[in-house]
């Protein structure tokens, strides 16, 4: 990029269009002192940047910080940005925390997104609702 005649090396500079100011800054501070302040950033556009960029410690950071984070609200969501950067942990951080609140998460518009959107990851998450909690890779069934 800044060695042949492209555009950067003529204006010294690259842009980056698909990750916020403030994400990218998080991104750096990360990359100069190993500290990932997790604090007034976008949490899930700093996922998908680590990810892009991979830096797995981070992306692992941010993943369970969303973990920690999760809600009615947000759960389909940070299923769909488990689903689409990779991340082990939040995708079933997401799910088991989904099986508990199945009847809230299905009346949900998002859910409905969800099924018509991608219904694969759906039929996962269903699943998980349906047959409940894995509980050391194997699943714990009850019906109430």
């Amino acid at each position: 990029m800044f060695q042949n005649d492209f555009k950067e090396k003529m204006e010294r500079t690259v842009e980056i269009k698909d990750i916020q100011p403030n994400v990218f800054d998080h991104l750096l501070r990360y990359i100069y002192t190993g500290d990932a302040d997790l604090d007034n950033v976008d949490v899930g556009g700093l996922l998908a940047a680590s990810e892009k960029y991979g830096m797995d410690s981070l992306k692992e950071e941010c993943a369970v910080r969303l973990s920690q984070d999760l809600n009615v609200e947000n759960a389909v969501r940070n299923l769909v940005l488990a689903h689409f950067h990779n991340s082990p942990t939040l995708h079933q951080s997401t799910l088991d925390f989904m099986s508990k609140k199945a009847k809230l998460i299905c009346s949900r518009a998002d859910w409905l997104e969800l099924i018509k959107n991608y219904p694969d990851l759906s039929f996962v998450a269903m699943q998980m609702m349906v047959m409940g909690r894995a509980v050391d890779g194997k699943y714990n069934i009850s019906f109430h």
